[in-house]
């Protein structure tokens, strides 16, 4: 599951407080008792590779203080002390007026700064020597503690600061446990003593050092270690995480019963395996040293007397090395980055082809191209050969994406006729016709991805300008036709050149995006977020206006836990509206309203979007993912998983010119995705999901159109395609 904050009563009753960040360090409480420490660290909005942390705290509310309301025990909401800084690991003093956590500088060096707790300034600044990186820094009363990881590994080190009145100021730094190459958690200290849990003896347990008299004592031996062992000053008992072969359980002990035997730090377990191995590396690296050494001396002796000369380094040309072909699939599929980024998690559909993919070794250019064969969606009977290639650069603060789309279909002709029958008034019609010239479509984006993050929860707001423009064209006149009482259409002239002056010939449209999301992290097991919520919303203004009209649309989805905790619920809602204008003929839309079932109907895809003035979908899909086994064969192919999903689509349409009554504007599908998470496929570089999606299609629309002859497909399967790079 996700990480969260819990409190477990005396029955063993557990009461949710919060989710928990899974970079959170251990919670640290004061000494008083009315505050909990802890930090995490959070990614920067934009360039998620930069990260800094922020110190947090929560309240403690006790009985007898009536903001409680009755309550035996509360914690108030999570504050920040700091905010974009490089502390860590923070621990209250013993009068609660000061914090000492670990500073991470950017050029390698560690220091223990001392902070006030009433405003998060830097009171002191004690740089750690040269090779030793503190870990954690704690009190024992005024004196300060740290332990730190050397080249011989963790030890216990008495921190004596200078003069106060510097923020920066020479120390003392004593080493009281001598470091070994075993590990050092959760140094914390009490009434004289240090305690602290270490695998010394091969499994994290319990100590207590004296840092007078340089004694250790191991306090548990538990069969398979424990972790987060803490002192409660109410009970006498100390609580800690318990590890077992089927997990973690809460454990306690009381501390009287401690067994409390007194032990070297040196005397450290040792692997026999891990020993024999690393003993063979060694033996290795000396033979390679030794013949490396020998053949550098024979070119050494070759090259007696040359003159060699060595070039000045270059710089690195980032524009030279923007493409690098990595891999190869043997289909078609197109990506849409904004929804991987806001964990709108989708499925693509895969066409018969090929595509090659390339990204450069920054991993701030990628390209993806393919080749796909599919049928013409305005004949069945014709096969189309298209190629696609995107380009995104996401290396300055906005995101560059742009396309090229080639003959997925034949570029299409619009003429608007107008029917009259007093020669005044009259009205508009639109027909489109196939042209000979193949479809050509570019695209030209900018975005930019802001991503934060707080207690597990990541927000993002992504704004977005789109820029497309094709070869479909508007015929430059209209034709005018006079209706007979009997309802006949006779040809009566053409006005030529009608559209050139108030509009361009080709089609282009300006649109922007505003979307935003809240998500609470995936855990592993998972495949959906257990909560969370995004919405988007969009226009799209067609430099065709006043003729074609422009549109709006909102889009919302969200996710919520299943019936086990690996199980999770995405529902969506859709709405879009075309504005009309009393001059618009053409009608189009920006998203596609229709049930997945539909998606391959290119006569609905077409006529509603001409018609429908309101347009509204909503979904619902349960994903549920099977542990399968981990089948695997070499590094040719490695399943992760199994991933059923059922879903249902309902759509229901308003038109602008009804031909239907309100009772046959529906459509709705049902059916379910079966796909395989792949850990790795063929020779791909990247993780892909793969699998097949079916649905039944239903609804009084579809019912109207098939009785009039209308291709309206019952049933649609279609493989799926998932990849993210």
């Amino acid at each position: 599951r996700t990480p969260t904050l819990i409190r477990i009563d005396s029955t063993g009753r557990e009461h949710f407080i919060g989710f928990s960040a899974s970079s959170a360090s251990c919670l640290h409480p004061s000494h008083d008792g009315k505050r909990i420490w802890w930090s995490e660290t959070v990614s920067d909005a934009r360039w998620t590779l930069a990260s800094y942390s922020i110190i947090r705290y929560r309240d403690i509310i006790r009985k007898d203080d009536p903001t409680t309301e009755g309550g035996p025990l509360k914690l108030g909401p999570a504050r920040d002390l700091t905010r974009k800084t490089r502390y860590y690991n923070p621990c209250p003093s013993h009068d609660g007026q000061h914090l000492a956590a670990t500073e991470h500088l950017t050029d390698g060096r560690t220091a223990i700064v001392i902070l006030s707790t009433e405003d998060g300034g830097v009171c002191q600044r004690i740089m750690a020597p040269d090779s030793l990186q503190v870990v954690d820094a704690t009190w024992l009363e005024e004196q300060l503690f740290a332990s730190g990881i050397s080249p011989l590994g963790f030890g216990i080190y008495r921190v004596e600061p200078g003069a106060k009145a510097s923020t920066s100021s020479p120390a003392r730094w004593t080493c009281l446990l001598a470091p070994q190459p075993v590990k050092i958690h959760h140094l914390d200290g009490d009434e004289g003593m240090l305690r602290f849990s270490s695998d010394r003896n091969g499994s994290d347990e319990w100590y207590e050092f004296d840092p007078v008299s340089h004694k250790l004592w191991q306090l548990t031996s538990l069969r398979y270690g424990g972790e987060g062992f803490e002192e409660s000053p109410y009970d006498g008992r100390a609580y800690y995480s318990l590890n077992t072969l089927r997990g973690q359980m809460l454990a306690s002990t009381p501390i009287d019963s401690l067994m409390h035997r007194e032990v070297s730090f040196a005397d450290i377990y040792h692997y026999p395996v891990a020993d024999s191995l690393s003993k063979q590396e060694e033996a290795l690296a000396q033979a390679e040293t030794a013949k490396a050494t020998q053949e550098a001396e024979l070119r050494k002796a070759k090259v007696c007397g040359e003159n060699i000369s060595i070039s000045e380094p270059k710089r690195y040309s980032k524009f030279g090395n923007l493409f690098h072909f990595h891999s190869w699939a043997p289909f078609y599929a197109n990506v849409n980055n904004i929804k991987e980024m806001s964990y709108d998690y989708y499925y693509d559909l895969v066409g018969l082809g090929v595509s090659g993919f390339s990204q450069n070794e920054l991993g701030t250019a990628t390209l993806t191209g393919g080749y796909c064969a599919h049928k013409d969606p305005y004949s069945k009977k014709l096969w189309r050969h298209s190629g696609h290639l995107q380009f995104t650069y996401t290396g300055w603060y906005p995101v560059i994406e742009c396309s090229i789309d080639f003959n997925d279909r034949a570029a299409r002709m619009t003429t608007e006729d107008v029917y009259t029958a007093d020669g005044e008034t009259g009205y508009y019609a639109a027909r489109s016709r196939a042209s000979k010239l193949p479809f050509l479509k570019g695209a030209l984006s900018i975005y930019i991805p802001l991503r934060f993050t707080r207690s597990g929860w990541t927000y993002g707001f992504i704004p977005r300008l789109n820029y497309s423009i094709s070869n479909d064209a508007l015929s430059p006149h209209r034709d005018i036709y006079w209706v007979e009482l009997d309802g006949t259409a006779v040809f009566m002239h053409r006005d030529e050149n009608y559209f050139r002056i108030i509009s361009p010939l080709v089609n282009q449209t300006l649109s922007m995006t505003l979307r935003g999301y809240a998500m609470m992290g995936t855990a592993e097991s998972a495949y959906y977020p257990r909560w969370g919520a995004g919405v988007e919303v969009g226009g799209a203004f067609p430099f065709w206006y006043p003729l074609c009209n422009p549109v709006g649309y909102a889009y919302l989805y969200g996710y919520t836990p299943g019936f086990f905790s690996s199980h999770g619920l995405k529902l969506t809602a859709k709405y879009q509206q075309q504005f009309r204008h009393k001059k618009t003929f053409l009608y189009t839309a920006m998203t596609s309203t229709l049930p997945r079932g539909f998606a391959d109907s290119e006569f609905l895809s077409n006529y509603y979007s001409t018609l429908s003035e309101k347009s509204v979908r909503v979904t619902a899909e349960y994903a549920m993912p099977f542990y399968i086994g981990d089948p695997c064969w070499g590094d040719f192919l490695s399943i992760r998983r199994m991933v059923l999903t059922p879903h249902f689509d309902y759509t229901r349409i308003n038109g602008l010119y009804n031909t239907w009554q309100a009772s046959e504007s529906e459509l709705w599908s049902v059916g379910a995705s079966l796909t395989f998470d792949f850990r790795s496929l063929f020779w791909m570089g990247i993780q892909p999901t793969l699998g097949v999606t079916f649905s039944y299609n239903g609804g009084a629309m579809a019912d109207y159109w098939r009785g009039q002859g209308a291709d309206i497909p019952r049933f649609y399967v279609a493989p799926v395609i998932s990849f993210s790079f």
